[in-house]
């Protein structure tokens, strides 16, 4: 049982900044995994109270990672769009500046 608990150290000294979809279907691969060692080793009764819970949670972090995906791909079209708007405003401003120009050298 310790490679199993030096494992566990190892995986709460990890940070993540974010995660994605696929992120959460390998974690619950693995955790399948861990699973199938557990019910092998102790039997099915071993994981049958943990394991809806399990998934139950894997589903909220699904659902969360989706809504994340989707946040920060409308916030980079935000960006985009600011920066775009942010050119024509300055090209518009040039123009302006070169329109006050020209007419100031006519008067």
């Amino acid at each position: 049982m310790e490679p199993y608990i030096e494992r566990r150290d190892i995986m709460a000294d990890e940070t993540i900044d974010n995660i994605s979809v696929v992120d959460v279907y390998d974690q619950a691969a693995g955790i399948g995994k861990e699973f199938e060692k557990l019910i092998e080793g102790y039997g099915v009764e071993a994981v049958t109270d943990l394991m809806p819970k399990v998934i139950k949670s894997l589903e909220q972090l699904e659902t969360l990672a989706a809504r994340y995906e989707k946040e920060t791909n409308e916030i980079s079209d935000l960006k985009f769009l600011i920066e775009k708007l942010e050119v024509e405003k300055n090209e518009k401003q040039q123009e302006r500046l070169r329109y006050e120009e020209v007419r100031f050298q006519i008067s």
